[in-house]
This record gives C-alpha cells, structure tokens and sequence, in this order.
C-alpha cells in the first residue's frame, strides 16, 4: 500500500521498506495494471558511452505507438532509467531518424548524470518513461554498450 510521502507528490510503501515511488512510476505501474501504459521505441545517441569519455548529453529520440504523439508529451515528466530528468532548456524537436514516416520526438540528458544509473556490458537497457498531457504514461527502451575504458 502506498502513502504520500510528506507533500512530495511522492508515495512511499507504509509497510516500512522504505521504497518510494515517482509519481510517474505510480501512474506507469497503474498503467500496466489496467492495460494503459503506452509502450514506444527508443534510438539512443550515442550507441556506445564511455564511462570515461566526455561530451555533456546523451540524446534520446522517442516514437510512440498509433493513436499518441509524441507533441503530447509532458517534458517535465521524463525520466531516463527512473531518475534523470530531460533538460528542458531545449526546444521540443521532431525527426525521422528510422525513415518509418512517423515522427520522433528528440529529447537530452545530461551524460554525467546518465552515467551514474548506468553499468559496463555489451547489451545494457536503458528506458525513458514519462506521461502525456492527458495523464497517459509512456515508457520506450534500447540497448546500448557501455565501456569502462
């Protein structure tokens, strides 16, 4: 069962774990429950990160299913593996990158912060989750490498 968690707007499980929930992983998780969640795809840029290298933003471009447009995604609730926010400072973009004829929505995050969610392997997950203005969440993944060198 979950609580709010001291006017955050997030939840924590009262039978004392500790665990605390975002309020977009709640509406993803009620999602899920009910059959709402609206799963896209995701292209991360760059394909390979460096946990050593430089560069200040790992580049994510979103597609979402029919019947939801990536114009309706509320910034402000994006997450990358569940912790690191979309810089917001820049103008929503759209692109074609996989010339499907439907069109991605290009979204940053800063690569310093990206890195610290991250593990060293040929084949690591990384997800960006969110909800739409209409409260839909969404949630999109790809694989990328990561290096240690």
């Amino acid at each position: 069962m979950q609580a709010p968690a001291s006017g955050t707007g997030f939840t924590e499980d009262r039978a004392g774990s500790g665990a605390v929930t975002s309020p977009t992983e709640q509406a993803q998780s009620d999602a899920e429950d009910e059959g709402t969640l609206a799963v896209g795809s995701l292209n991360m840029d760059p394909d390979v990160v460096n946990m050593r290298g430089g560069g200040r933003y790992m580049t994510a471009y979103l597609e979402l299913p029919d019947g939801c447009s990536v114009l309706d995604v509320y910034l402000p609730s994006v997450r990358l593996n569940g912790i690191v926010r979309a810089e917001t400072c820049f103008a929503p973009e759209l692109f074609d990158t996989d010339k499907d004829g439907v069109e991605e929505l290009m979204m940053k995050f800063v690569k310093d912060n990206a890195k610290k969610t991250l593990v060293p392997g040929s084949s690591v997950t990384v997800t960006v989750a969110g909800i739409m203005d209409d409260g839909t969440p969404f949630t999109a993944s790809d694989q990328i490498k990561v290096v240690s060198r």
